[in-house]
């Protein structure tokens, strides 16, 4: 799989806050299939100014591009990382409990 491919992919439709928090965070939900993380996550992201990385959003890319859903978490550590360490806080949408995140 060509994981760099599907990575920038995924980063061109990143909504990346204007400001960096003078305090980073990262919040990383846990929960089963259909618990409402995405409906908790979506606007706490916009009021805290959070960098929101959306393991559907990849799941869906890597389908349409012929890839199973192997490496989700992977992907999705990968860009909260790279964007920890440019100072944005991070909030993964997806169980990051499980490891079929």
């Amino acid at each position: 799989m060509d994981e760099a491919k599907i990575t920038q992919a995924y980063e061109k439709t990143l909504q990346i806050p204007k400001d960096k928090p003078e305090k980073q965070i990262m919040i990383c939900l846990v929960g089963t299939v259909g618990s409402g993380k995405t409906t908790v996550i979506k606007p706490l992201s916009r009021k805290l100014s959070l960098l929101r990385i959306s393991t559907d959003e990849i799941r869906k890319l890597l389908k349409e591009n012929g890839y199973r859903y192997n490496n989700v978490r992977k992907l999705a550590y990968v860009l909260a990382e790279k964007y920890i360490s440019k100072g944005f806080s991070v909030a993964i949408d997806g169980n990051c409990n499980s490891e079929e995140a």
